[in-house]
């Protein structure tokens, strides 16, 4: 395994593209090709007593939520704790990965954990979305949905905002064919039973949709789709 192929397992996990602009995340120093040799360490912020940890256990990444590599730096000496602490982790091999703002805004994540906390339950969508789609193109969000509950997607999904041309609204395409899938034992479909592959009928429902109602609208078809 390389570092490359954790760190594309992280950005999976917290993809980049949900970090706020002015964060910095991802892989901030390291080789991606670089084997994984050691565990990777976990930490808030990457300090010096986190870098000797890792050096003790011979750890090949760092996974800092906070990123230690923040604003723009022109040099990396030893003259300050941050270079001294960056220069060692570069001389030891050791990649760094910062998750930050990408792994409070996807769905599950710090903000999610903070809200469980809370006893939270109810609309947890953002008092500003964050923009997925320039604000100003318009786009298509494209499903595949029972036959059974199209109505109810097509109508949730209207009344977000998709659907629109012009003088026209709840304008929708739908083509109908199989769809297949297998969930583990662990799983709970609303088609079928899980462990056995299952052939459905399903409908491809397509809708146009304005970039800037595109965060609205994927958490509605979440909310009003029967499937996990």
């Amino acid at each position: 395994m390389k570092v490359g192929d954790l760190t594309a397992t992280l950005d999976a996990i917290a993809p980049p593209s949900l970090a706020e602009p002015w964060d910095n995340v991802g892989l901030l120093a390291g080789d991606p090709d670089r084997d994984l040799e050691g565990p990777t360490l976990l930490t808030i912020d990457l300090t010096p007593s986190v870098l000797a940890e890792a050096l003790s256990v011979g750890a090949s990444v760092i996974v800092a939520y906070h990123p230690p590599l923040f604003s723009p730096i022109k040099r990396i000496t030893p003259n300050t704790a941050r270079g001294r602490t960056i220069l060692r982790c570069l001389e030891a091999g050791i990649a760094i990965h910062s998750p930050h703002t990408a792994l409070d805004a996807v769905s599950g994540g710090v903000t999610d954990w903070l809200a469980d906390g809370l006893g939270t339950s109810g609309d947890r969508r953002a008092l500003v979305p964050a923009d997925v789609a320039r604000p100003g193109e318009t786009h298509k969000i494209v499903t595949f949905v029972p036959r059974a509950a199209v109505e109810r997607v097509r109508m949730a999904l209207a009344s977000a905002g998709a659907g629109i041309s012009g003088e026209y609204d709840q304008c929708s395409f739908e083509a109908e064919g199989f769809g297949t899938f297998q969930g583990s034992e662990r799983a709970n479909p609303a088609v079928g039973r899980a462990g056995r592959l299952e052939r459905v009928p399903e409908v491809r429902l397509e809708m146009s949709c304005p970039g800037r109602a595109a965060p609205l609208l994927i958490e509605t078809l979440r909310a009003f789709h029967p499937y996990e």
